[in-house]
């Protein structure tokens, strides 16, 4: 009898999957490729998705036939149309009904709170992209960002290192302030616009060889360089009004306390060189934020909404 459940977090760099039996007890993880709908193909997504599942499923010597609920949630997956078309698609591929997909705000928001996924509270998502989401007491939900590289992700890992890169050609065209993401570039064989060009496109043009690059503003900032620390403080500025919309949006009051989870490669790694920062941003809102991260991962969440479904 099929009794394995699977979550999945899909971003614009991998897919990340859990399998359980029950969401409280993870039997194993595992990784795909990128998996962001409004950047890549139906295919290429499912592709992904279904690469982190299968690694998961060898690692307990379990097959898709032992599945008997899967929920993805997926970067770029905002439009339900495009949502349906993939869930079908992994329906097909994995040869189960079981299967929903959700953005991958909602499953991360699900595994925010442990023992409700259902809870009121905003979630901060800063990756390859960015989005604030979140839910009341009612259960109303709202949204604010998320539109995607070529129109937003305000404060993500793409948008950090653009702006960082961008920094390093000004400096480098005597049209900015010297920078030591300068530097750190010409450590690795960039030594001036020109080749700065060469070396942004190496990677390719897309949202998650762009963010590859956030390392390096990172590692100016950590050392104290002043265009890199105003990055990332513009960046806490951009994700804390991205949560006040969602607040407003949601009527939660704002002198009272309110609980926003945040995650994402981009917390996960900058870590006080951003939250301070972001709590000084909810200060001068005069917004009472209580910030930290999830109780369990995206992936857990996605599982808690498949255990509640199947």
């Amino acid at each position: 009898m099929a009794s394995l459940l699977v979550g999945v977090d899909g971003g614009g760099t991998k897919a990340r999957a859990a399998v359980a039996r029950t969401a409280a007890a993870v039997l194993a993880r595992a990784e795909g490729g990128a998996a962001n709908a409004s950047t890549y193909s139906t295919a290429k997504v499912v592709r992904s998705v279904c690469e982190a599942i299968d690694g998961a499923l060898a690692q307990c010597s379990a097959s898709r036939g032992d599945l008997r609920g899967v929920v993805a949630g997926l970067a770029g997956a905002a439009d339900p149309a495009v949502r349906a078309a993939i869930a079908g698609a992994l329906r097909e591929a994995l040869g189960i009904d079981g299967v929903s997909v959700e953005t991958d705000a909602r499953v991360a928001l699900a595994g925010a709170h442990a023992t409700d996924p259902d809870a009121a509270g905003v979630l901060l998502i800063a990756g390859t992209g960015s989005i604030a989401y979140g839910r009341n007491g009612a259960g109303s939900e709202a949204r604010a960002g998320g539109l995607g590289w070529i129109l937003g992700d305000e404060g993500s890992g793409f948008w950090i290192a653009r702006r960082g890169l961008a920094a390093a050609g000004r400096a480098w065209d005597g049209r900015g302030p010297a920078t030591q993401i300068c530097d750190l570039l010409e450590a690795r064989g960039v030594r001036d616009a020109s080749a700065l060009v060469a070396f942004t496109h190496s990677s390719g043009i897309l949202p998650s060889g762009v963010a590859a690059h956030f390392p390096i503003v990172l590692e100016a900032a950590r050392s104290g360089d002043a265009v890199a620390l105003d990055i990332l403080r513009e960046a806490a500025e951009q994700l804390a009004r991205l949560a006040e919309l969602v607040v407003r949006k949601l009527t939660l009051p704002m002198r009272e306390e309110i609980s926003v989870t945040i995650t994402g490669g981009v917390f996960g790694s900058a870590g006080a060189l951003l939250v301070e920062p972001l709590l000084a941003v909810f200060g001068r809102l005069a917004m009472r934020a209580r910030v930290a991260p999830p109780a369990v991962s995206p992936e857990e969440g996605a599982l808690r909404l498949a255990e509640r479904r199947s």
